[in-house]
């Protein structure tokens, strides 16, 4: 007899994602947020802009914490994992930061999810 029932096997999916498009203020700080849930551990992680041309690496990490921010990216862009949720934040953003910014996140059972956000920058006069 079974006196509870068994758990759900965790599965790799997004649960939260920012609006889309995002809009952004010209100079003010913003945040992108992303939750999800993983079936086993945080593997690795990357943000990038995702162009037409593909996809252009704004930092990546094996496993969980702060996310390494490649050189062009670095004066003020931010970014972290955790085994639940990653945010990718811009600094006093301009408008040639007007893009699509991309979340690409793997489990330590090597599954594979994926999201794309439109961030629209609005001048803030």
């Amino acid at each position: 007899m079974t006196l509870f029932p068994s758990p759900e096997p965790a599965t790799t999916a997004f649960v939260l994602k920012p609006p889309n498009p995002f809009y952004a203020v010209e100079g003010k700080n913003f945040t992108l947020k992303w939750d999800y849930t993983l079936d086993g551990s945080l593997s690795a992680v990357q943000f990038s802009n995702f162009t037409g041309a593909g996809d252009d690496p704004i930092g990546s990490r094996v496993g969980p914490g702060k996310i390494s921010i490649a050189q062009k990216y670095e004066a003020r862009f931010r970014a972290q994992a955790e085994r639940t949720r990653a945010e990718l934040t811009i600094l006093a953003v301009q408008l040639s930061d007007e893009a699509t910014y991309k979340l690409s996140v793997v489990s330590s059972r090597a599954t594979f999810i994926w999201d794309s956000v439109r961030v629209i920058v609005h001048c803030k006069y």
